[in-house]
């Protein structure tokens, strides 16, 4: 679902965290705690957060990026037929939403949003932490007279080829 490029960029950072140098090794005075083996799990648990973190915020940027092309592709399609897509992303989410524009209250609307699924794992501290790495599918929620629906998607053409958006939009254009 990303470029080739956004690809690429997540790749080199989880390339230049795995350079980083050795731990730092310590020395226990009266041997019976392995100082080196807590230092190093401190310091490797750090080292995952950071790459997770960094790789996490680069994919969001990407996600955000792919949602407003979507909502120029969306606004160019939808010139002349009384409607606008909106890029409703904000810091925690990549996500958007197709309405008529003065409107105060939608019955008929279409949002999406763009998802990564949460993996878990065990940080050589013994916490447990929760990332995101990859895109996994593009949520949409519609709804036709109050009734609202919700598919996923792989593409954003997808979304678009799919027979009930298609009424959806037919009903939101009809009903301007």
């Amino acid at each position: 679902m990303l470029t080739t490029k956004q690809n690429k960029i997540i790749s080199d950072l989880r390339e230049e965290f795995a350079k980083l140098n050795k731990l730092p090794e310590g020395k226990s005075k009266g041997g019976l705690i392995n100082r080196t083996e807590i230092d190093n799990a401190i310091s490797e648990s750090a080292r995952i957060l950071a790459e997770h973190h960094a790789v996490s915020a680069s994919l969001l940027k990407a996600m955000k990026e792919k949602v407003s092309d979507d909502v120029k592709r969306l606004n160019e399609d939808l010139e002349g037929m009384g409607l606008i897509a909106l890029d409703t992303s904000d810091i925690y989410y990549a996500k958007g939403r197709i309405k008529k524009p003065n409107s105060l209250y939608d019955t008929y609307n279409i949002r999406w949003e763009y998802v990564c699924e949460s993996k878990y794992i065990k940080l050589p501290n013994g916490t447990t932490h929760s990332y995101k790495d990859e895109f996994s599918y593009i949520y949409v929620t519609y709804s036709i007279n109050g009734n609202s629906t919700s598919d996923r998607f792989k593409s954003i053409e997808e979304v678009f080829a799919n027979e009930y958006i298609k009424k959806c939009l037919m009903n939101l254009y009809q009903y301007k």
